[in-house]
């Protein structure tokens, strides 16, 4: 797994276009899916695109969903990209060294 609870990262892939591209926040592990499992959450039931780990995502923004808009998503491991904590201090460094 690339992800931990409690980091932040980008979505990289997913159904819904809007998402790409969106900093969230993981938030939960979900568990390992196999694609087309059943995932249950609050009543309702949705079918998990690909063979993956899955964690819970947050979004103060919000995220598309084929449901609508939410702040609370479920995303497989691989459609997140980890945002380590140094990568705001390297930007800034790179940005002065190119003043």
């Amino acid at each position: 797994m690339k992800n931990k609870v409690g980091q932040d990262a980008f979505i990289t892939d997913g159904i819904m276009d809007a998402n790409l591209g969106k900093r969230v926040q993981v938030v939960g592990y979900i568990g390992f899916l196999e694609a087309e499992s059943i995932l249950e959450y609050n009543g309702m039931h949705m079918r998990v695109p690909i063979t993956d780990n899955y964690f819970w995502i947050f979004c103060p923004a919000g995220l598309e969903t084929p449901l609508g808009e939410t702040s609370k998503a479920y995303a497989p491991d691989s459609w997140l990209r980890p945002i380590k904590p140094d990568d705001g201090v390297k930007a800034k460094d790179k940005a002065l060294e190119t003043s």
